[in-house]
């Protein structure tokens, strides 16, 4: 006779949202607390500074997810600019992919994947100009985009593989609910290029093909 067990179905649930996200250890500073939701990002480390959250991460890939919870609720000793659910983040990022980076993005959402919009909830500390720029210790140039989505691009360095890149900007957040920031470092794999024997055979396989087919057009 047949024995059947059954799975509870919260843990059930807990194996589906967790299959595929070995690097998904939440990391809580300050009560905010940090998940990878990408298998391309490990949050090592956090640490408080003050009213400062500093972040250590690994990068894999060139798309990077993770989400934030506790924002909205944060009391900023500081009161940075006019937003009191305001925080500093600092994010020591190492690059451990295959190419190096000359320019990193970042991105604030409210729903993964739908660009946040001007007058929103969430942004990078929008309007307070006294505290900008934002800045980085590998890139001199930043970007900032605040009316069609939330967004910050630092340019003009270079990260070479192996190398860390610190960054650094305030977050903020005025209703409750979780957010996400993405990243995108330009990461791209080189082709390989031909070896000579490959590009020998590949030339030979072509000067068959044209022998046979100038065969079959004779007869």
């Amino acid at each position: 006779m047949k024995k059947f067990f059954i799975i509870p179905l919260s843990i059930l649930f807990l194996i589906v949202a967790t299959a595929g996200f070995v690097n998904a250890t939440p990391i809580t500073v300050n009560g905010i607390t940090f998940v990878s939701k990408s298998e391309n990002l490990t949050i090592t480390n956090g640490v408080a500074s003050g009213n400062e959250v500093i972040l250590y991460e690994t990068v894999t890939g060139m798309d990077v997810t993770m989400q934030v919870f506790g924002l909205y609720s944060y009391e900023n000793p500081d009161n940075i600019g006019n937003y009191t659910a305001a925080v500093w983040l600092t994010k020591i990022v190492l690059n451990a992919t295959e190419s190096p980076w000359n320019f990193y993005d970042h991105e604030l959402q409210r729903y993964l994947g739908v660009p946040s919009t001007d007058g929103d909830s969430l942004s990078f500390a929008q309007g307070t100009t006294e505290i900008r720029p934002w800045t980085s210790n590998k890139f001199s140039g930043v970007d900032e985009v605040v009316d069609e989505r939330d967004y910050i691009n630092f340019y003009d360095g270079i990260v070479e593989i192996g190398e860390t890149v610190e960054f650094r900007y305030a977050i903020s957040q005025t209703d409750i609910g979780s957010v996400y920031l993405r990243q995108r470092p330009n990461y791209a794999t080189t082709e390989p290029v031909p070896e000579p024997a490959t590009m020998l055979l590949l030339f030979s396989g072509l000067a068959v093909l044209v022998a046979v087919r100038r065969k079959f057009r004779k007869k």
